[in-house]
């Protein structure tokens, strides 16, 4: 039967899931230059065609998937981070948490957001959407580092610098899940989630306000 084009919004945006659905699957498994819009539309079940009803191009879907997974870990971040009674260093180690439970739960999300396309030019071309999703990494490390800034600023923790800190805690974290993606965890001989735990002990210890 000849495909049908989805009339009502909710049928449209089904359409799009799918079609983003299976980008992610695809990405995932055969990376950015092995995934071509005609694989996407054949896992996906639909045509050529509908896939520029939605997106302009390869680039613009996996954008739209990098856009999806900044969401859904900001998403997450505020829900941990956000309990009554928690202080500061509490804050800090359920971000720090959450972001390894996104990276455990979500490994195609994080893949996109931080792996697949780098070194790919297709995306150095991109400078719009470059620009929105850097802004979209900003606000999540922004986000953090206001956490820390204010407990700088009650008195809670050591006078460092929030924001250069923050992209520290972040690249100590990326380093450590890529250790694990390139299956050295082995040679290190130490199982990840004891590396995020001393990585958080480090982090913490250099957090703590000593009084003198």
């Amino acid at each position: 039967m000849p495909r049908r084009r989805a009339r009502s919004k909710e049928a449209k945006e089904a359409k799009r899931k799918h079609l983003l659905q299976a980008a992610l699957h695809l990405f995932t498994n055969n990376g950015f230059q092995g995934t071509t819009i005609e694989m996407i539309t054949d896992h996906a079940g639909e045509s050529t065609g509908t896939f520029y009803l939605y997106f302009e191009s390869k680039v613009d879907i996996y954008r739209s998937l990098t856009r999806e997974a900044y969401d859904l870990l900001n998403t997450m971040m505020q829900e941990a981070v956000s309990w009554p009674g928690m202080n500061r260093l509490a804050r800090i180690s359920a971000a720090v948490h959450t972001y390894y439970r996104f990276y455990r739960e979500h490994p195609g999300y994080y893949k996109v957001m931080n792996l697949l396309h780098i070194g790919q030019p297709d995306f150095i071309t991109d400078s719009l959407r470059v620009d929105e999703l850097n802004n979209n990494a900003v606000e999540l490390l922004t986000y953090l580092s206001n956490i820390i800034q204010e407990g700088i600023d009650e008195g809670e923790l050591a006078p460092v610098n929030a924001w250069e800190t923050t992209n520290a805690l972040w690249g100590m974290l990326d380093g450590i899940f890529l250790i694990e993606i390139r299956n050295n965890l082995d040679i290190a001989g130490v199982p990840l989630d004891v590396l995020i735990k001393q990585a958080l002990d480090v982090l913490i210890e250099g957090l703590v306000r000593r009084n003198t």
